[in-house]
């Protein structure tokens, strides 16, 4: 029998398990970091073969795990202890500028605070506010107008970074495409629009080491750290690496230790810095781990993927071979594996669905699991 592994995009780690959507299927899963499993423990869809694309990432309110539509018209809050699901449908924000954007690309991430969901637009510059007791939503889009000239025409890049960094009351936003920086008061909902870098090109997130505050960004020759703050804006720089031919994305950093730590989305370089030292070295265990990989654009330009972490490890996986890779950042040491999934409804949602292709090939299929389907008499 095939064996099928776990793939995901983004998701919440809780005392050694992720709970997040599955890249192959709108289905919630439960992964066992230990055990190396996958199981569904709800599908978001009623069909009988595989459907995916609804749904990519998720974040937490209270005691609901929120699934955050990248594809479909809802949002979905999912209450663990009742294994209940509630729906809010969004609408697309009319924005008046005199740019275009890609409408059918809904959102990328979100965060909450107390009672209050916020979801940011992937394809458009919008953030949408939703009350998480009574389902009434709102968009925050009032700063747009101060940013459109910056963000490119048609532009298909998510619109803001994969990340966000909060400040007590203040939540500080990257803008990706604009290359701007955001601050959002959960009191009164207001977002700042901060000073522009003018040689900054694309901003790919923000993190905090002890009481400052670090932004990754590209410009044209080079790929640097910046120190920020909201009164002074973008201050002293750390140069990563100069730039090469090709374009690099990279998720949002993340500190462990005093370091902080980037990852590439598109290629194999992961970085470490010594923010005392302020010294810049590659990690040669991960990216020997990660291996070659190509450069991709599209849906699949996340060929490496930045989970997140759990105290002091960092986990991440690799999408094109589904190898999954756990860092321990104090004693330097790297575990490499693969998540079986281990799910009747998935397996028979797979097999069901392989049927119905017009044809097999040897990567979906090996020939004894072939020949049982033509005798069963699944294939016409």
């Amino acid at each position: 029998m095939k064996k099928n592994y776990f793939s995901c995009v983004q998701g919440i780690i809780k005392e050694g398990k992720l709970y997040a959507i599955a890249i192959d299927c709108n289905a919630i899963f439960s992964v066992d970091f230990q055990r190396r499993k996958a199981e569904a423990i709800r599908w978001m869809d009623e069909y009988d073969f595989l459907s995916s694309g609804e749904y990519w990432t998720v974040c937490q309110v209270g005691g609901n795990l929120v699934l955050i539509p990248s594809g479909s018209d809802n949002v979905i809050l999912y209450d663990f202890e009742k294994d209940s699901l509630m729906y809010t449908r969004v609408m697309q924000p009319t924005i008046k500028t005199k740019k275009k954007y890609l409408a059918e690309k809904k959102f990328g991430i979100g965060f909450s605070d107390t009672n209050n969901i916020y979801l940011l637009g992937l394809s458009y510059p919008a953030i949408l506010k939703i009350n998480a007791v009574n389902c009434k939503t709102s968009y925050l889009d009032t700063w747009i107008r101060e940013v459109q000239d910056f963000i490119p025409e048609n532009d298909t890049s998510p619109y803001f970074a994969y990340g966000y960094l909060r400040d007590g009351e203040n939540v500080y936003i990257p803008g990706r495409a604009s290359g701007t920086l955001f601050g959002l008061d959960l009191l009164t909902d207001r977002v700042t629009v901060y000073e522009k870098h003018n040689d900054i090109k694309m901003i790919h997130g923000i993190v905090r080491v002890g009481e400052k505050i670090w932004v990754m960004a590209s410009l044209d020759n080079r790929e640097s750290l910046f120190l920020w703050s909201p009164k002074n804006g973008f201050m002293d720089e750390i140069v990563i690496q100069k730039n090469q031919s090709k374009h690099i994305c990279w998720w949002n950093p993340l500190e462990s230790g005093g370091f902080i730590y980037l990852c590439q989305m598109n290629g194999n370089a992961v970085y470490r810095v010594n923010m005392q030292k302020k010294i810049v070295e590659p990690c040669e265990k991960i990216m020997n781990a990660i291996g070659e990989t190509s450069i991709t654009y599209g849906t699949e330009s996340a060929s490496v993927i930045l989970i997140g972490q759990e105290k002091e490890k960092i986990i991440f996986h690799t999408r094109w071979n589904r190898k999954w890779l756990i860092y321990d950042t104090q004693d330097q040491s790297i575990e490499s594996f693969r998540i079986e999934i281990s799910d009747k409804e998935y397996e028979y949602r797979y097999w069901n669905g392989l049927k119905k292709k017009p044809y097999i090939t040897d990567e979906t299929l090996q020939l004894k699991e072939f020949l049982k389907i033509v005798k069963d008499g699944g294939i016409s």
